[in-house]
């Protein structure tokens, strides 16, 4: 499990196979531990924390490479345990022991799959005496173990989830075009699809707020779908525009798959705004896919740019200050539609230069066309720079901009 070497070349084709003929099917990693400190200076390492370091590492590139659904960290609850003083977690050093070592993999595995706290179990018979403070505590130490990886109790988690797959049904292999699926249970909610910032040169799904995020949305029955896409330098314009619609259909597919009446909301913060502006305006990447404008029941356009993009600007050698309509700027298609769907621009007091404006020009164009206004909405956000209020917290400790974007979503 330390030599990643050993993964290849059977990871990829495997997981390929398994969604192919089991395409409902998850597929989950079984994390599994290091030795004890007395063997691992033969495998190359000082210690079992050095040991496990290196096979977590292994563990993620190996889920990240295939597109797992979750990790079964098993690993990480012996390494917790090891750390905790608890003894006997080996039986040979190698393999972990039939009495603690067994019941704590059996609870991570019970925990993971069945969404139940640990804490809370009733005690089993074991193979070997252990006094049952250390079963609660091995208790404890299973949920914390899950709970740092983002596994929420009560949430259905699905991690880098293909949204594009070809024409023979398999999974496209661009790590990019992957998507993070946090779900309330049952079979009935709505989702909202969002879209990561970064200048479409940065920026990733699962950014450091998105799990509170997620916990928000789930407690008021939204499902939350974050998706990264293509960016530079790998991508260009329009390519993560594709992705996004592409993105956007996957999440249709999937209601309609499990029976699901849910509303699909799409939103994204700067890069991500632009995103989302652009699926909103120019209807031909959602049509391309399938996907109609009445598929979508409202977008957050959170500080995007509705002018040309700095960074297709950059792409074409033009600088990146100038400010541009034309086919690449959704202000450039404000018109062509009848209608559209409700909509929520979001900015701060203090935003990114041009941005205000730039976003009020689109909003007297809307209004110029006649468009029914009373579905749009603009909310300024106090005391803020660029996307700064995204990860911030109210006093009651409930996210800032999470509250504003649920409260969208249940008006409309």
């Amino acid at each position: 499990s330390y030599k990643y070497e050993t993964y290849e070349p059977y990871a990829l084709p495997l997981a390929e196979y398994v969604r192919k003929y089991a395409p409902k099917a998850k597929i989950l990693i079984h994390n599994t531990w290091a030795y004890s400190d007395s063997l691992v200076s033969a495998c190359g390492f000082d210690n079992h924390r050095d040991m496990y370091s290196h096979i977590e590492r292994c563990y993620r590139k190996f889920a990240e490479e295939i597109g797992a659904d979750g990790i079964i960290r098993t690993g990480e609850v012996i390494e917790r345990m090891m750390n905790d003083s608890i003894r006997s977690t080996h039986r040979d050093g190698q393999h972990i022991s039939l009495g603690i070592g067994r019941y704590a993999a059996a609870l991570t595995f019970f925990s993971y799959l069945t969404g139940r706290r640990a804490v809370g179990t009733k005690n089993v018979e074991l193979d070997e005496a252990v006094p049952e403070a250390t079963l609660e505590r091995i208790k404890e130490i299973v949920d914390e173990a899950l709970a740092s990886e983002g596994f929420y109790y009560g949430i259905k988690t699905h991690r880098n989830v293909p949204y594009v797959y070809t024409y023979k049904g398999d999974a496209d292999k661009n790590p990019e075009r992957r998507l993070d699926m946090y779900l309330p249970d049952g079979n009935s909610f709505d989702v909202l699809l969002y879209f990561h910032g970064g200048g479409f040169v940065k920026g990733d799904k699962r950014g450091d707020f998105s799990e509170t995020l997620a916990r928000f949305y789930i407690e008021r029955g939204i499902a939350y779908v974050s998706a990264n896409y293509r960016m530079y330098p790998m991508a260009s314009f329009p390519d993560f525009i594709k992705d996004a619609a592409l993105a956007v259909k996957f999440v249709k597919d999937y209601l309609q798959k499990t029976g699901n009446s849910g509303k699909i909301y799409v939103g994204g913060t700067s890069a991500g705004g632009y995103l989302t502006q652009m699926l909103c305006f120019d209807s031909k990447y959602l049509s391309f896919v399938g996907v109609d404008s009445s598929d979508i029941a409202g977008y957050i356009h959170d500080a995007g740019q509705p002018t040309t993009h700095f960074n297709v600007l950059r792409e074409r050698g033009l600088d990146r200050r100038r400010v541009i309509v034309d086919e690449a700027a959704p202000l450039y298609y404000v018109g062509v539609e009848k209608e559209y769907p409700p909509m929520l621009f979001t900015l701060a007091d203090n935003d990114m230069k041009n941005r205000p404006e730039q976003t009020e020009l689109l909003l007297s164009t809307m209004r110029h066309f006649g468009y029914d206004m009373s579905k749009v909405e603009k909310v300024i956000i106090p005391d803020s720079t660029h996307s700064s209020y995204t990860s911030r917290l109210d006093v009651d400790g409930l996210p800032i901009f999470g509250k504003i974007i649920a409260d969208f979503i249940k008006r409309h």
